[in-house]
């Protein structure tokens, strides 16, 4: 497994601050995370794989999984709106006996995945007012169509969704076109500073589909996104 920054190799947390680090200083820090994740990921002695993150991938399903690639602050763009791209915490490219897949990370330590749907749209209806031109609102409308069905009676309303996941998914998918991968993964890094746990917040993994929206399995504990996504399902086999 290598880490690098487009073509800069990464070994330790010095190259990661310098080639990859966040634009705002105060964030470098310990239990922010953007350290927390650099340190998982960037042990003393080199790059390792947390133990946490390979267990995710130890099932019969990802049969010979290998991390290949690992990006930091990797900018993925999945529509031609207005507005900046995707941001990564970490772009992967790995491969298993299906193939190439691509996966994702956010990261996070105290910080929220972004506001709710509504208190997103509420944003963009405001932004659109005050310059005719922002995309803002037509994003949230591409994304809800793209990733959504139509909710029927029990399933968690749109609402209740924050709008961080919802990129994070796009972008994956986007990520998956970019290194010609077949099936993309979402995952989300939190790491508890007090304990020097790592745990996963939310886990998904989907495969292409026509609609570029399709969730193959929620892992971990992301139920009002899992009642909601749209489905196409990975072989287990």
């Amino acid at each position: 497994m290598r880490i690098h920054k487009k073509s800069v190799l990464i070994t330790n947390i010095g190259e990661w601050e310098q080639n990859a680090g966040p634009k705002l200083e105060h964030q470098w820090a310990p239990g922010r995370s953007a350290l927390e994740c650099a340190t998982a990921w960037c042990e003393p002695d080199g790059p390792v794989v947390p133990s946490e993150f390979a267990a995710l991938f130890a099932g019969h399903q990802f049969a010979g999984f290998e991390i290949e690639s690992v990006q930091p602050e990797h900018c993925i763009r999945f529509d031609n709106l207005r507005g900046g791209p995707r941001n990564a915490d970490l772009a992967i490219e790995a491969t298993d006996r299906n193939g190439r897949i691509a996966i994702t990370v956010e990261a996070k330590a105290d910080e929220p995945f972004d506001g709710t749907l509504d208190e997103m749209m509420m944003a963009a209806l405001e932004a659109r007012l005050k310059n005719p031109r922002s995309g803002a609102v037509r994003r949230i409308e591409q994304l809800t169509e793209s990733l959504f069905t139509p909710r029927v009676k029990g399933q968690p309303r749109l609402v209740q969704i924050r709008y961080q996941l919802m990129t994070a998914v796009a972008g994956t998918l986007a990520y998956a076109q970019e290194i010609k991968a077949t099936p993309g993964v979402a995952w989300s890094f939190w790491r508890k500073r007090a304990s020097s746990r790592i745990a996963s917040r939310s886990t998904s993994c989907w495969s292409t589909c026509s609609r570029s929206a399709a969730i193959a399995s929620i892992c971990c504990c992301s139920t009002v996104i899992a009642k909601r996504w749209r489905t196409c399902g990975r072989s287990s086999g």
